[in-house]
């Protein structure tokens, strides 16, 4: 499989977890929990696809932050973003393991959805625009 499959691959995957996470919230036949822990996979997706665009083998990790920072040093700029990739870094564990995590409400399901959209369509055109642009 070369880079441009791969990296569709991961978007595909990326997109089928938004499209969970949309039809659990829309419907309300999940929990507010799926929906938050759908929204960080799918995030976490995007963000290894472009990292594999870039050129960079993204590393077996779930750390939003930790993937964002690599990006960095590709060029892309998420300083934007930072706030949306600390909210949804947070759900890759407290969502899956019950104890000292608190349970999520729709609200909070809600503004997961509005960070992965910010951070997909800044994904998108990263990789839309650079692909519009002539290679020398």
């Amino acid at each position: 499989m070369n880079d441009n499959q791969l990296v569709q691959e991961w978007l595909e995957r990326a997109n089928d977890d938004e499209l969970n996470a949309r039809s659990i919230f829309n419907h309300k036949d999940g929990t507010e929990n799926a929906v938050c822990f759908l929204c960080q996979q799918s995030t976490e997706k995007l963000l290894k696809a472009l990292l594999i665009f870039k050129n960079t083998e993204p590393p077996k990790v779930h750390d939003l932050l930790k993937l964002a920072s690599l990006l960095e040093k590709s060029g892309v700029v998420l300083s934007e973003l930072i706030d949306d990739l600390t909210n949804l870094d947070k759900f890759y564990i407290s969502t899956r393991y019950p104890g000292e995590y608190e349970k999520y409400s729709w609200v909070d399901a809600q503004n997961a959805l509005a960070s992965l959209e910010k951070i997909k369509k800044l994904v998108e055109n990263s990789i839309s625009n650079e692909k519009q642009v002539p290679q020398n």
